[in-house]
């Protein structure tokens, strides 16, 4: 598998808590939608912690939003 489009209305959050980098390994590119802007118990603060989370497992991020993230590996 080559990308992973994820639109979970809230649920990203969860789904992304406590994983490790081996469950992303298969993926070269991850399309995140994150609801801090659409759902109120989540925020902004909580989106950049996943990113980095995600980040931290050799992606690249791309945001021109901040709710919308290309997560990438290589240049």
């Amino acid at each position: 598998m080559d990308i992973l489009k994820l639109d979970l209305e809230g649920a990203e959050y969860g789904l992304f808590d406590g994983m490790k980098a081996e469950q992303l390994l298969p993926f070269k590119q991850l399309s995140v939608e994150f609801h801090h802007h659409a759902v109120s118990h989540f925020s902004e603060a909580g989106t950049r912690r996943i990113v980095k989370l995600i980040s931290g497992f050799g992606f690249n991020e791309s945001s021109l939003d901040d709710h919308n993230y290309l997560l990438y590996r290589g240049g």
